[in-house]
């Protein structure tokens, strides 16, 4: 395939015309190797990306077998995504700066977010935070589902907050210039990483618990405090956490939307944006020996590997009935764009420069 823009999917014009003006942003978008999502009638997963209009995506490198790597895999993880980047060089730009991002958008490129879901490579050692900036890491969640070294996961019973070490960590990562991520984080453990840190920090992927009663989801008072500090929620079209009734198949139209209105409605325009937690690299094997076995009686509600996206977002080609589906439920176009990217890219120019 050559390095020119593929063939887009055709939506409504006027939604065409506004999702291609607008910088796209997906802040979890799965991988794109380690694991590698395969071909798309026949086209590679990161050209699909390109034709949906994406601008940049947040790639978990260590998701597999699970997402909280030591240190030795996470570096592998680097390197293999560097490697990547090497040799996709005329499709790609690894994003270090916002300034990267808005030169993706210009040149047609796919700008590639260094991401980790979990600080567990950092083994207990703060002097390793600058050492992952200086090697492209820009986002970095704190904790997985569990509790770490830094803090608490969402699904521990007897939570108890950050740590003295997160509390290191948080500042570490303002200082250097790493965003905060705290989707999968306890709610206390959120709450005070949100108090500590100087910079604004993001919920790269999660919805509103008030329609979606997962405890992977946020509550109205974490919501109000990422938003009170300048940090944007990313609203996922993940079945599980998206779904309005439990083993329903959620939809954009009905699901997805109602999450987005009701964080805008609580925040305001300015708090929410997009994060997929697509990762079609990872198998059904993969699944049901770790998501399903793990997290069954809290974060799958009944879904089965075949139901875990909505019926109209099962990959990356979806963005652009995104943009149409908040077109026709009133928002106009500054409003669309701020969602569609625009409220990530203030936040990573808040923490980069």
């Amino acid at each position: 395939m050559s390095s020119s823009t593929p063939n887009r999917v055709q939506v409504n014009p006027a939604a065409q015309a506004i999702h291609d003006r607008s910088i796209v942003i997906d802040t979890m978008a799965g991988s794109l190797i380690s694991p590698t999502p395969p071909p798309i009638d026949g086209m590679l997963y990161m050209d699909l990306m390109r034709q949906a209009g994406l601008t940049a995506v947040s790639l978990c490198l260590a998701s597999e077998p699970n997402y909280t790597p030591d240190l030795r895999t996470a570096l592998y993880r680097i390197n293999d995504n560097l490697a990547m980047l090497d040799s996709y060089a005329d499709r790609t730009i690894h994003v270090l700066k916002t300034e990267d991002i808005r030169r993706a958008k210009a040149e047609g490129k796919l700008g590639i977010i260094f991401y980790f879901e979990s600080a567990n490579m950092l083994e207990g050692d703060i002097a390793l935070v600058p050492i992952f900036h200086r090697l492209g890491l820009r986002i970095l969640q704190l904790t997985y589902s569990e509790r770490n070294q830094l803090g608490d996961g969402c699904f521990e019973k007897h939570e108890q907050g950050l740590t003295q070490f997160g509390v290191q960590v948080v500042r570490e990562c303002n200082r250097t210039g790493i965003v905060i991520d705290l989707s999968h984080a306890g709610r206390i453990t959120a709450l005070e990483a949100i108090a500590e840190s100087e910079k604004p920090c993001i919920f790269s992927h999660a919805n509103a618990r008030a329609l979606s009663d997962n405890p992977r989801n946020l509550d109205d008072e974490q919501i109000k405090a990422v938003a009170e500090r300048g940090g944007v929620v990313g609203c996922t079209p993940y079945a599980p956490l998206c779904a309005l009734k439990p083993g329903v198949p959620p939809t954009i139209e009905k699901d997805l939307m109602a999450h987005i209105d009701y964080v805008v409605n609580l925040v305001g325009i300015d708090h929410v944006g997009i994060g997929t937690d697509i990762n079609n690299g990872r198998t059904k094997i993969i699944w049901e020996s770790q998501s399903e076995r793990k997290y069954s009686k809290t974060a799958h509600r009944k879904f089965a590997f075949e139901q875990k996206r909505l019926l109209d977002f099962q990959d990356h080609s979806a963005f652009p009935h995104l943009t149409e589906s908040l077109l026709r439920h009133g928002y106009k176009e500054d409003a669309i764009c701020k969602i569609m990217g625009g409220n990530f890219l203030r936040v990573f120019e808040a923490n980069w420069g």
